[in-house]
């Protein structure tokens, strides 16, 4: 019986573990996305500085001032596919 449990224990650290690394391995997969989104970004600013202006004039009333609200609250990723499906950038 107490080997029984131990092995209970045991298997439950080892599915703990697995857990863990596997966690630990999409964080850094996470982090290799966030920063290609980030030097795309880099990239469209440089390329097409006209849609950013036109970003940060736009009123808050039009469709674009909108846009921005949503843009400045996501990430990296979430701003390249927004920018992506709002003016239709192909990459």
């Amino acid at each position: 019986m107490v080997v029984a449990s131990v092995s209970v224990f045991g298997y439950q650290d080892l599915l703990q573990l697995l857990e863990l690394k596997k966690t630990s391995e999409m964080v850094k997969q996470y982090k290799e996305v966030e920063s290609f989104a980030e030097l795309n970004l880099w990239y469209l600013e440089q390329t097409q500085p006209r849609i950013f202006m036109r970003i940060e004039t736009a009123d808050n009333a039009t469709a674009t001032g909108y846009f921005r609200v949503k843009y400045r609250s996501v990430g990296n990723v979430g701003k390249l596919g927004l920018l992506k499906e709002y003016f239709k950038i192909k990459q």
